[in-house]
């Protein structure tokens, strides 16, 4: 079930929304299981699927205001989840996970053609789960596993209006990360990450042709805390205290062109680079991860993921006809991924 209120008072508004969801367990066809038949590939399980329920809680509120200065907006979301997982052995596993979100975000009107918009980001992320064989009725008092992750962003965008032939955006953003474990299994390991980035955007038309050119510098800082449970670091790789930490200093971009034939029929162009840091998780899991009844190793020495993506495409666009054909290509460097 669910519930929305909305309201408008003055220059003030407001929406907020609740909703529960429940649910038992999975019913499928009651055919015999390869157990019963000795054939691998009949189905494990079937009839009633034990520990496949879940209970979630979710909502969401809003507030705004606006007037001729701009706008500001708060949003908060909340997420909560609790759920069975059935192992591959029959027994079930209980987890439990939670997700906050507040944004806080502002509009402001300079004047000239100028606008500031300001954001700050609160994410709270909680992933709890029990031992192997423990359902969610056992929780809290099996969790053995216990993540909180924590991040704080804050961003600063000046736009600006056609200035001559040219329109666009700078600005600066800040994301501070805490990692923390607090179970008796870690799987990862306590650490912080700062990013500050600057970023650059302006296009530029010229009759029928337009061009855009956006541009990025990304200066990361990752740090965990050594952890022995985790391996971390290992002496039996060759491991450090070095690799606890990552240093990277990235410069990311791209470039776009198009050119419009007709009203309707327009030819364009992009290619882009960009970068992705190797997570805490990708880097420093160690343990057996329930949701996916596998037993998980980072690897410590990954290096960024670099990416070089590059399109042109074909619109028409009118009234009563929208059409699109798009050739692309995207290639990466360090594609990080786990087996």
């Amino acid at each position: 079930g669910g519930l929305t209120l909305n309201g408008l008072f003055g220059n003030f508004g407001f929406t907020g929304t609740i909703i529960g969801r429940s649910a038992g367990n999975i019913h499928v066809p009651g055919i015999k299981t390869a157990s019963e038949t000795g054939i691998g590939t009949d189905p494990k399980f079937s009839g009633e699927l034990p520990f496949t329920d879940f209970q979630q809680l979710n909502g969401s509120m809003s507030i705004g205001y606006q007037s001729t200065f701009g706008e500001m907006i708060i949003n908060y979301t909340r997420w909560n989840n609790e759920h069975n997982f059935l192992l591959p052995n029959g027994k079930g596993i209980g987890q439990h996970l939670e997700n906050d979100v507040l944004n806080i975000s502002g509009l402001f009107i300079l004047g000239n053609s100028w606008i500031l918009k300001t954001k700050f980001n609160y994410l709270k992320n909680l992933r709890q789960s029990n031992k192997g064989g423990s359902p969610r009725d056992l929780i809290p008092e099996d969790i053995v596993i216990d993540l909180l992750i924590k991040n704080y962003t804050g961003r600063l965008q000046l736009e600006h209006g056609r200035i001559g032939a040219f329109s666009g955006q700078l600005g600066i953003e800040y994301l501070y990360g805490d990692y923390g474990t607090r179970g008796v299994v870690p799987l990862t390991p306590n650490a912080k990450i700062s990013n500050f980035s600057a970023f650059v955007f302006e296009e530029v038309s010229a009759g029928k042709l337009s061009f855009s050119l956006g541009a990025r510098f990304d200066i990361r800082n990752q740090e965990a805390v050594a952890e022995n449970r985790l391996k971390l670091p290992d002496p039996d790789m060759g491991e450090t205290y070095d690799v606890l930490k990552q240093d990277y200093s990235v410069l990311t971009g791209s470039i776009g062109a198009s050119y419009r034939f007709t009203e309707n029929l327009i030819l364009a162009a992009n290619v882009g680079r960009g970068f992705r840091a190797p997570s805490i998780f990708e880097l420093h899991v160690y343990g057996e991860h329930g949701g996916i009844a596998a037993f998980q190793i980072g690897d410590p020495n990954l290096k960024e993921e670099i990416s070089l993506n590059t399109d042109l495409s074909l619109r028409w666009r009118s009234p009563d006809f929208q059409a699109k054909v798009t050739a692309y290509r995207n290639t990466i460097d360090n594609y990080i991924y786990l087996i």
